[in-house]
C-alpha cells in the first residue's frame, strides 16, 4: 500500500530531476526503515544502478576519448612521416584536428 510518503514516489521524483544518487539513498533509508517492503526497494535501487551503469557507458565521455585517441594516432603518423618525408602535410594535422573535435562536440550538443 502505498501512503502519501511513499518512499518510490520520492525516489521517482529524484530520477526525473536527473538525481540518481538522491533517489539511491532514499531507497536505501527505506530498506531500512520499512523491512517489509525491502523486496520492492531493493528492486528499484537496482534499476536504478542498472540505469545509471548503462548511463556510464553509453554517455559521451567513452566517444570523446576514442576521438582523442584516434587524433592523436593520426598525429604520431604525422610526426612519424616527417622522417620520410618532408613534405607531409603536418602543418595540417593540428587544424584538422581541432575541427573534427569541434564539429564531434558540436554534434554532441544536439
Amino acid at each position: 500500500m502505498k501512503t502519501k510518503n511513499d518512499p518510490t514516489a520520492e525516489a521517482d521524483v529524484y530520477l526525473a530531476y536527473g538525481r540518481p544518487a538522491q533517489a539511491a539513498e532514499i531507497l536505501k533509508e527505506a530498506i531500512k526503515s520499512q523491512p517489509v517492503r525491502a523486496a520492492e526497494f531493493q528492486a528499484k535501487l537496482d534499476e536504478i544502478s542498472e540505469a545509471s551503469r548503462t548511463e556510464i557507458i553509453r554517455g559521451p565521455m567513452p566517444k570523446l576519448l576514442l576521438v582523442l585517441i584516434a587524433l592523436s594516432i593520426i598525429n604520431i603518423i604525422g610526426i612519424a612521416l616527417l622522417d620520410y618525408w618532408p613534405i607531409w602535410p603536418g602543418v595540417l594535422v593540428l587544424p584538422v584536428t581541432i575541427f573534427a573535435l569541434v564539429k564531434w562536440l558540436q554534434a554532441q550538443a544536439r
